[in-house]
C-alpha cells in the first residue's frame, strides 16, 4: 500500500514542478502566522456545560481529502465527497469534542470537489473558531492541517516542513486556544494545540520533522496537546515519537497497547499531552470515515503535584 502511495506522490510532485533541490529554510522562516476564522453559531452549537467544563475533549482525524477509504480522490465525485463530509459532520456532533484536529484537509481543490472542506466541517458541526494551514498548493490540490475549536483561538500558525520529494510537503498547524477549565469562575488557560502530519515514506525525514517540531515548541511555554498522523509507531527503530515526547515532556496513553490501531494494523495517529494534563479517557473510533480511524481523548488539568483535577483514567 505504501509503495503505491509513494508512486502516486512522485507523480504529483513531478507534475506540480516541485524542485528536488530546494534550499532548506530555518524553522523561523517556515513559521507563519495565519488567519483565525470566527463564525457566529446558533444556540444548539453552544459549548458543553456542567462537569464537561472541567475537561477538554479532543479528537484527531486524517480525513483523506474527503475520499473516505478510496485509494484516491481523483475519481470520487463532488457529490460523494460532500456525502463523505456529511458523515464526518455527524460523527463530530456525536463525539462532541471541544477541539478537533484534521490532516489532509482541503481548501478548494480540483481533485476534491472545489470547495473548502474545513469551512464546511466547522460550520456544519458547530465550531465557531478554526484555523487552517495549507502546506501543499499545486495544480491538483491545496491542503494541509487544521484545528477547529469551540473555544476561542487567539492565534494560529502554519509551520511547513522542508520539502521531501518525491512525497508532498507536510507540516503542522499550531493554534493558541483560550480555555477556562472551571467555566466562568475559573482562570483562563492558553493551550497550544498542534495538528501535525509527518512524512510516510522515510523515517529519516520524520526524524528531521520531529526535530523541527521540537525546536518550535521549545520556544513556547504554554501547556501543549499534540495530535495527528505521525506515520510512526512508538516502537519504530529510531523512536521518533519518543524523541518528541522526551523533548517537550509529553506523554501518551498506553504506548504499547495493541488495540488502538488507527491505520490498518498500525497505530499511526496519536494524542500527546504535556505534564500539566492527565488523560481521563482515550480511544479509537470504529467509524469508517477515511483510511484512518479517529482518535479521541478527554484530558483534565492537574492541580498540584500528582493531584488530578477531575478524573483518573481507569
Amino acid at each position: 500500500m505504501k509503495f503505491k502511495i509513494l508512486i502516486f506522490s512522485l507523480m504529483l510532485t513531478l507534475l506540480a514542478g516541485c524542485s528536488l533541490f530546494s534550499t532548506p529554510l530555518s524553522t523561523e522562516q517556515r513559521t507563519i502566522e495565519i488567519a483565525v476564522q470566527s463564525e457566529s453559531m446558533t444556540a444548539e452549537t453552544n459549548l458543553r456545560s456542567g462537569p464537561a467544563d472541567s475537561t477538554l475533549r479532543v479528537l484527531s482525524l486524517n480525513m483523506a481529502h474527503g475520499r473516505k477509504d478510496r485509494f484516491t480522490q481523483f475519481f470520487v465525485s463532488e457529490a460523494d465527497i460532500r456525502q463523505n463530509l456529511a458523515e464526518i459532520v455527524e460523527f463530530l456532533k456525536r463525539e462532541n469534542a471541544d477541539v478537533v484536529t484534521l490532516q489532509e484537509a482541503d481548501s478548494p481543490s480540483w481533485w476534491s470537489g472545489n470547495f473548502d472542506h474545513v469551512e464546511l466541517l466547522a460550520r456544519e458541526a458547530g465550531y465557531p473558531w478554526y484555523t487552517h494551514a495549507n502546506h501543499v498548493d499545486n495544480v491538483f490540490g491545496t491542503y494541509g492541517t487544521a484545528v477547529l475549536s469551540r473555544f476561542p483561538i487567539t492565534r494560529g500558525y502554519r509551520v511547513d516542513f522542508n520539502p521531501t520529494p518525491p512525497t508532498t510537503r507536510k507540516g503542522f498547524t499550531l493554534a493558541e486556544i483560550e480555555w477556562t477549565p472551571d467555566g466562568d469562575n475559573g482562570e483562563k488557560l492558553i493551550v497550544d494545540v498542534v495538528s501535525v502530519h509527518l512524512d510516510f515514506s522515510r523515517r529519516s525525514k520524520r526524524i528531521e520533522q520531529i526535530e523541527d517540531m521540537t525546536e518550535v515548541l521549545g520556544r513556547r511555554s504554554h501547556p501543549t496537546i499534540v495530535l495527528g498522523d505521525f506515520n510512526s509507531t512508538w516502537t519504530d527503530g529510531d523512536r521518533e515519537l519518543q524523541a518528541l515526547a522526551k523533548s517537550k515532556n509529553l506523554k501518551t496513553h498506553r504506548p504499547g497497547a495493541n488495540h488502538l490501531y488507527t491505520y490498518f494494523e498500525e497505530r499511526f495517529d496519536w494524542i500527546l499531552i504535556s505534564e500539566e494534563f492527565e488523560f481521563c479517557s482515550y480511544f479509537v473510533a470504529s467509524d469508517t470515515l477515511s483510511d484512518h480511524r479517529a482518535v479521541i481523548s478527554e484530558v483534565a488539568p492537574i492541580h498540584g503535584k500528582n493531584q488530578l483535577a477531575y478524573c483518573e483514567l481507569v
